[in-house]
C-alpha cells in the first residue's frame, strides 16, 4: 500500500510501529471499485486501543490520477489520538535520474546516487522531472507540511507528502477525531517535456 498510516517514518519503537505504519502488509477490510477500506482497533498501533476506519481511493482522471487518505474514529476515544500520515509514491526513473522541486521553489538536487531522505517545507505542490518520462506534477489538498525524497535504487524515486511536520509519530500536530473525516489528498499530473 502506497501510504503511510499513522505515521510516517522509520521504525518507532517507542510506539511499536514497523516502517511506513500498519497498512503495507495489512489485508483491505473491503475493496471498492476505486480502492480499499480498512477498519479495527489495530489501525493505529499497540499505543492505541481506538476503531478507525482508513479509505484510500486512487481514482484515474483525464491528465492523471488523484491519490487520496481519508480517516475517522468509528466511537469516541478514550484519549486524544494524533496522527502523522503520509502518502509513499514511487517514480520510475529509467534514465537513473530525476529531478524534483518543491513548489516554494527550491531545487533540491539532481538524483545520481543513493541516498536519503532529504525534507523540505512542501507549499502547495512538487515538480518531479524525469528524463525519457516527462514531468509530473503533484497538487497537494490537505494540511501537506514537508515533503521526503529519497531512493535507494537508481530504478526509482520516492517523493513522500507528509502531514506532520516530524518523522515521530507523537508530535504530530493532527488529532484524529470521531466521525470527523480527517482528509488528504495529492493530484498527479502528467505532461511531455
Amino acid at each position: 500500500m502506497h501510504a503511510c498510516w499513522p505515521c510516517f517514518g522509520t521504525v518507532d519503537p517507542t510506539f511499536g510501529l514497523p516502517q511506513h505504519g500498519v497498512l503495507r502488509n495489512r489485508k483491505a477490510d473491503e475493496i471498492m471499485e476505486n480502492g480499499v477500506v480498512f477498519r479495527g482497533t489495530d489501525l493505529l498501533g499497540p499505543a492505541y486501543d481506538e476503531e478507525c476506519e482508513v479509505r484510500i481511493d486512487i481514482v484515474l482522471t483525464r491528465m492523471g490520477l488523484t491519490h487520496s487518505l481519508s480517516a475517522r474514529l468509528l466511537r469516541p476515544a478514550s484519549r486524544d489520538v494524533f496522527i502523522n500520515p503520509g502518502l509513499h509514491p514511487y517514480f520510475r526513473t529509467p534514465t537513473g535520474n530525476a529531478q524534483a522541486r518543491a513548489w516554494k521553489g527550491e531545487e533540491l538536487r539532481f538524483y545520481r546516487r543513493n541516498h536519503g531522505p532529504i525534507s523540505t517545507s512542501v507549499g502547495h505542490g512538487a515538480d518531479v522531472n524525469i528524463p525519457s518520462i516527462g514531468k509530473v506534477q503533484m497538487l497537494l489538498t490537505g494540511g501537506w507540511s514537508r515533503v521526503y525524497y529519497w531512493r535507494d535504487s537508481r530504478r526509482y524515486l520516492c517523493v513522500e507528502p507528509v502531514f506532520g511536520n516530524s518523522m515521530k509519530y507523537g508530535d504530530s500536530r493532527c488529532l484524529l477525531l470521531t466521525d470527523k473525516w480527517f482528509n488528504m489528498s495529492c493530484a498527479f499530473q502528467v505532461s511531455q517535456d
